[in-house]
């Protein structure tokens, strides 16, 4: 499996340990293949050319899917990974307005904090 990160550890767990989520539908909402969906989730290795030696890279989860991986699942611990480092916590009965909000805002935090940029449609 080799050094996982937290998040990819949360999905393993979800995914592979707990079997709470299955891979193959999940993957098909998310817009991944199953075989590239279970690749990130395992943290295996990519196939590169010329690489040193401890220099591997591996499958990651894409951080714009973070907002589609919940609505999917509706698992909210992979929402809390990330908003409680943050200071936010999850309220209960919030409107599916603010949810939209929330998870937007996080994505846009996330891709930013690696140099992403998420572009958006113009129809909301």
């Amino acid at each position: 499996m080799g050094t996982k990160n937290g998040f990819q550890s949360l999905l393993y767990y979800k995914f592979i340990f707990s079997k709470q989520h299955r891979v193959k539908p999940v993957a098909k909402k998310i817009g991944l293949s199953a075989d590239n969906f279970y690749k990130i989730i395992r943290g295996a290795d990519k196939p590169t050319k010329n690489l040193s030696p401890g220099n591997t890279r591996r499958y990651e989860f894409p951080v714009d899917l973070i907002e589609e991986l919940y609505r999917a699942t509706k698992d909210k611990d992979f929402l809390l990974y990330f908003i409680e480092p943050c200071g936010f916590d999850l309220v209960p009965s919030v409107a599916n307005e603010t949810v939209k909000s929330v998870l937007g805002h996080v994505t846009e935090l996330l891709a930013a904090s690696i140099g992403w940029k998420i572009l958006r449609g113009q129809s909301e």
